[in-house]
């Protein structure tokens, strides 16, 4: 198989169906011999086929606990003895053989609708994982309806993406069962401390406020800027780590500077109003109850606010500030209409990113906000390094070329508040 005939066939590979056929196509194809944006094609059809394999592993598992139903068990001894057969055929621990029987119900019983996904190659395992459970909280018809929902985007998105979408359906569905999970959580905050194999510790809270947890972040985050732009030679993670410590530790730091507590809520007015109870979005986060996005706004009285109008489809109509700000203006505008990076996948918040201009200004020698986009210092780098170029199509949507010429559609704007 070479020249067209080759070309042809790994073109044809996207319409395959995942299944006998792929796994034929794949075999027919010798990689070396393939043009380097030709083997990402074929990465992406053995991505497929690899889903559709996992999701005939879980239906082998469905069919072990069926036989032990038609022998007369209960469903809890069933359970038992299918995970027991799994996990000497792993072989694996008690409870990883339990999880992947749980998985194989929640795919073929609970979610079917994601275990055909998963066997066609629409969607990956962990996608699926997300699917499940991020939903396993919820009676199985509104789990249904939202998974239902999400997964003709589910592959275009990471599964951070994912998760995030997920949490926040969820919580549009049923927000007042969200409250009360976030509270009952809550209550369960602990700070902790672990040992690593390598000699050193992790300490670490959990189940904290997410309001405090990222203004936190973002006070020690300004600190080792502080330092690191004071010419401090550590990396900026190794600087974050010892400014943490040295907070937690009561130490005096040798870099003085103002408490940077805030954070970065976006919601409706009618929600701060207390006329309805919208989803909120907390930058670096994600989705949270109204409850805790009128908290946070709450918190932030004293400080100064951004506001932004949009329209019913989240097009930011005005932007403005309720104090001068040293930022300009077109900056405000930039961020209020993208909240984080706009990199096919990254989440990184809109704020905490550079401002790219899409036409370089080398050559055109213009700033204007429709010409800047946010992205994240790494693929700041990486577009411009690696020769990335990038287009809005339209509503928000842009159009990433790779450097191997590989195109890919991004929906980098969040859906609007509802």
């Amino acid at each position: 198989m070479v020249g067209e005939d080759l070309d042809t066939e790994v073109a044809a590979l996207e319409s395959v169906p995942a299944g006998a056929d792929l796994a034929a196509a794949l075999e027919a194809i010798v990689v070396p011999w393939l043009d380097p944006d030709q083997r990402v094609a074929v990465w992406q059809a053995h991505r497929r086929q690899a889903a559709h394999y996992q999701a005939k592993s879980y239906l082998d598992i469905i069919s072990v606990k069926d036989h032990f139903l038609d022998q007369g068990d209960d469903d809890s001894k069933a359970f038992e003895g299918t995970s027991a057969e799994f996990e000497v055929a792993g072989p694996m621990t008690r409870r990883g053989a339990s999880s992947e029987v749980t998985m194989a119900e929640s795919l073929w019983r609970r979610l079917p609708q994601v275990g055909a996904a998963l066997y066609r190659g629409d969607i990956d395992h962990r996608r699926a994982r997300k699917l499940v459970d991020g939903t396993d909280h919820l009676p199985e018809d509104i789990a249904q309806g939202i998974v239902e929902d999400l997964l003709d985007v589910a592959r275009e998105l990471t599964p951070s993406q994912l998760e995030a979408r997920i949490r926040r359906r969820c919580i549009d569905k049923d927000p007042e069962d969200a409250k009360t999970r976030y509270e009952q959580a809550v209550e369960n905050r602990a700070a902790m401390t672990l040992p690593n194999q390598d000699g050193t510790a992790t300490f670490y809270v959990h189940s904290a406020a997410p309001v405090d947890v990222y203004a936190a972040a973002r006070h020690v985050d300004y600190l080792a800027r502080q330092l690191k732009g004071a010419g401090d030679k550590r990396p900026i993670d190794q600087i974050r780590s010892d400014v943490a410590l040295d907070l937690l530790r009561g130490k005096p730091h040798s870099h003085t500077a103002r408490l940077l507590g805030g954070v970065h809520i976006h919601t409706s007015l009618e929600t701060l109003t207390r006329l309805a109870d919208h989803t909120g979005d907390l930058a670096g986060y994600g989705a949270v109850v109204a409850d805790i996005a009128r908290q946070t706004a709450e918190h932030q009285q004293n400080t100064q606010w951004d506001y932004s109008v949009t329209d019913t489809r989240g097009n930011v109509i005005a932007t403005g500030t309720t104090q001068r700000r040293p930022t300009a203006a077109q900056t405000r505008c930039v961020r209020a209409r993208f909240r984080t990076c706009v990199f096919p996948g990254c989440r990184m918040p809109a704020v905490d990113s550079d401002l790219d201009h899409r036409s370089e200004y080398s050559k055109t020698k213009r700033t204007s906000s429709d010409d800047l986009y946010p992205h994240c210092r790494y693929h700041h780098r990486i577009r411009h390094d690696q020769g990335w170029t990038y287009r809005e199509i339209d509503d928000g949507r842009l159009e990433y070329t790779t450097r191997l010429g590989h195109k890919y559609l991004t929906q980098p704007r969040d859906p609007p508040l509802e």
